[in-house]
């Protein structure tokens, strides 16, 4: 399946010296012939995206600064964008390939730059009745006379600049449309962040399309802890193509480094201790298209863990090791409590004291205290001959020891 993304940075350069274009693409031929300076110039724009119905004629222009002392002439041509998968390709138009025949330059093919000047080059696209939906050129720009040769050598690199240009005919039956058909992931689970996302969009019309969103991640309490970009370029997609798009959430801590050698390195920055990132999560992505009318939303969704395992394990040995502590702690203070209850005895279990009866009971039970007294005490006969003192009872106190000598008597 064919594929492209454009980027704002969608114009190709090769050049063996100074490359000054925003997004270079090299490729290069040998030459065994010495002529001028290596290409060196600017373009812009970097990309042409055009929109036209049949019948029409689109003018526009592209303008060129010689960045080489002197002037320079240089030359100016039509080639075809070729997309396999990731790879963009150009090839030279065959004499089927008429859609080339609609694109006219002034000057047609070569043109005289000046140093340090900025040369308008006109562009006139003349589309037929009968056109329909898209068609993808490369405006080549490139030195007319072959470049010197590398020193000590017979053979030159010929430098071109390729600048994007896509066109979109509004014919009937004309749609733009895209759909979002892999979200996830790159793991299901990480130790540590950078997390990264994998993002499949294809395009379903016939148009060309530039959906543009942001991936928005929560935590398992549904709060929104980070924001990211998605094809904040705008690049876009050609018809009936698809693209991955790559996203990386590494604000974490602490998070795995890539280093230049392509090892990673674990960073602990303590100022980002808030930044602790654990358990599951869920990224939802909102990407917008507009359909010509309006702008139309496509979202997907996701989810990952992150368990930071070596610092959940090192917790949990803190947690046993305070829990140990807390455990010894009371066991010791259980045992010095049993010794302590173990030595003591109770003075109202062991001596009982006749007022201590006899206030139990109240007045009309004076009778049955007396007994109980004569019963746990081993001197009750002695009290019995004497009065019983109960503080406020005196009287009764004194007929209630009365009342006993009968009963002992009758024993």
């Amino acid at each position: 399946m064919k594929s492209l993304w454009l980027g704002i940075g969608g114009a190709l350069l090769i050049v063996s010296g100074i490359v000054l274009a925003s997004s270079p693409h090299l490729f290069a031929k040998e030459q065994d012939e010495p002529a001028s300076k290596p290409l060196n110039i600017e373009i812009s724009p970097a990309r042409l995206v055009l929109q036209g119905k049949p019948g029409e004629t689109i003018n526009t222009e592209i303008k060129v600064r010689n960045r080489n002392a002197g002037a320079t002439k240089l030359k100016i041509e039509i080639m075809k964008l070729k997309s396999e998968g990731d790879t963009i390709s150009l090839e030279t138009p065959s004499d089927n390939d008429d859609f080339v025949k609609w694109v006219t330059f002034k000057p047609k093919k070569t043109f005289t730059s000046k140093y340090d000047e900025w040369k308008t080059i006109p562009v006139t696209i003349k589309i037929p009745e009968d056109a329909a939906f898209t068609y993808d050129y490369a405006v080549v720009i490139s030195n007319a006379e072959l470049p010197e040769a590398i020193p000590g050598s017979t053979q030159s690199i010929d430098g071109k600049i390729a600048i994007f240009t896509l066109l979109d005919i509004d014919a009937p039956g004309a749609v733009r449309a895209a759909e979002i058909t892999r979200f996830e992931a790159s793991k299901p689970w990480v130790t540590y962040l950078p997390v990264g996302f994998e993002t499949e969009i294809k395009n379903i019309g016939n148009l060309h399309v530039a959906p543009i969103g942001n991936l928005f991640i929560k935590d398992m309490l549904g709060r929104q802890v980070a924001t990211l970009a998605v094809n904040k370029e705008a690049g876009y997609i050609l018809a009936d193509g698809s693209k991955t798009v790559t996203n990386e959430w590494a604000d974490g801590f602490p998070y795995n480094k890539q280093k230049p050698d392509g090892t990673t390195e674990l960073v602990w920055d303590w100022s980002q201790i808030n930044s602790l990132r654990m358990g599951k999560y869920t990224a939802d992505i909102v990407l917008v298209y507009n359909d010509g009318l309006r702008d139309i939303p496509v979202t997907s969704q996701t989810t990952f863990w992150v368990i930071p395992w070596p610092i959940l394990l090192a917790l949990l040995a803190m947690v046993l090791i305070v829990l140990a502590g807390i455990i010894s702690f009371f066991r010791s203070v259980m045992r010095i409590m049993r010794r302590i209850s173990g030595r003591t005895k109770k003075p109202e279990e062991a001596n009982t004291t006749t007022k201590d009866v006899v206030s139990d009971h109240d007045d009309e039970s004076i009778d049955e205290a007396l007994l109980i007294v004569e019963k746990k005490t081993p001197q009750s006969k002695k009290m019995a001959a004497k009065p019983l003192k109960v503080p406020g009872h005196g009287a009764k106190a004194k007929k209630s020891s009365r009342a006993t000598k009968p009963r002992n008597d009758s024993k």
